[in-house]
């Protein structure tokens, strides 16, 4: 399963934090919304990576531990996987993700990967 990073931050910060962490060979791509001008929850980011990733917004599984992150993104369309590690009560912002997560290592099951 194909990885990637979309993030509110710089090129440059993600790049240095990725490989600081040892975790670069995990991430096939690393997107930024600098180029855009615009941050998230702004339907332009999540559509750059759509359209960068060269796959249909449906088939992207997007996981985030901000909800108003993973209520942008359902609204745009892909399919959400919210990590909530402290069970906190979701805001009220008219969206569900697909699935609530208390760690990334319950994703794998949801997206029929083991």
């Amino acid at each position: 399963m194909p990885l990637s990073i979309l993030s509110n931050g710089t090129l440059e910060m993600l790049t240095a934090v990725v490989a600081a962490s040892g975790m670069a060979h995990f991430f096939q791509h690393i997107f930024s919304v600098d180029s855009l001008r615009i941050y998230k929850p702004g339907p332009e980011v999540y559509q750059h990576a759509a359209t960068s990733l060269g796959i249909p917004k449906e088939s992207i599984g997007f996981v985030s531990s901000n909800f108003w992150d993973i209520a942008g993104a359902t609204s745009f369309g892909f399919r959400t996987f919210w990590l909530n590690r402290h069970s906190v009560v979701p805001e009220e912002l008219g969206v569900t993700p697909a699935a609530s997560l208390q760690a990334l290592s319950d994703l794998p099951t949801l997206v029929g990967h083991s």
